[in-house]
């Protein structure tokens, strides 16, 4: 439907794709928020439904306002504007929405104005230190880490790395969830390309090792 939509907009025939979009989105003020986001990005300023968009958010409970930009950063800050984006994900406090906040925030560092994506960052690492390590949030936070300042990558490593099973292995901390490979860039960003190599050669070493060390047993 949403890609029908954008079809008819470029088009030209706006008006039958708003139609559209809020016939598939009913009654429900989310689905209609996210139906004029996904409808809004499209469209040239000037011709985005912002009030409209906007009076749609202040029907919803903070968890849903901040989902809604989770799930559209890009049109949120479009529409809605940089400050008012960081500012809805910033009254999302729930325990249960924690998850959502954590990578609503590391999607706006990559869609808000330059300088504001290193305090998107920044509050995104606060928020996963705040609710616990969420893992399912670690891969959308792993991709603002070029926002990072180099001490809160150092403190993520630190929270992340060998926690990856709770019984660390010499796989779990080369491949898989808050392993290098996925903290790649988050080390880059705490030391730079040095450190990544470095921590593939320690690796390396410890492969080796093991290795031998198997040999030795399987011979004995």
């Amino acid at each position: 439907m949403h890609a029908l939509g954008a079809r008819l907009v470029s088009l030209g025939r706006e008006d039958e794709a708003r139609a559209l979009v809020l016939r598939w989105a009913g009654s429900s003020a989310g689905y209609q928020a996210d139906a004029l986001l996904r409808l809004g990005e499209r469209l040239p300023p000037g011709r985005r439904p912002e009030k409209e968009i906007k009076a749609l958010i202040e029907e919803l409970a903070p968890e849903e306002r901040c989902n809604s930009i989770k799930e559209h950063p890009s049109a949120s800050v479009a529409i809605l504007g940089a400050e008012a984006a960081l500012r809805i994900v910033e009254d999302c406090n729930e325990l249960s929405g924690s998850y959502v906040r954590i990578v609503a925030l590391a999607r706006l560092a990559r869609a808000l104005p330059e300088p504001m994506r290193a305090e998107a960052a920044r509050r995104a690492v606060l928020a996963f230190e705040a609710g616990g390590a969420d893992a399912d949030a670690l891969g959308n936070l792993c991709e603002a880490a070029p926002w990072m300042s180099p001490a809160d990558a150092a403190r993520l490593l630190s929270t992340c790395l060998f926690d990856a099973s709770g019984s660390p292995s010499l796989a779990g901390v080369f491949q898989g969830w808050a392993s290098l490979t996925q903290l790649a860039g988050v080390l880059r960003r705490a030391g730079g390309e040095e450190a990544v190599l470095a921590a593939s050669d320690e690796v390396a070493i410890a492969g080796r090792w093991l290795h031998k060390m198997a040999i030795s047993q399987r011979d004995q």
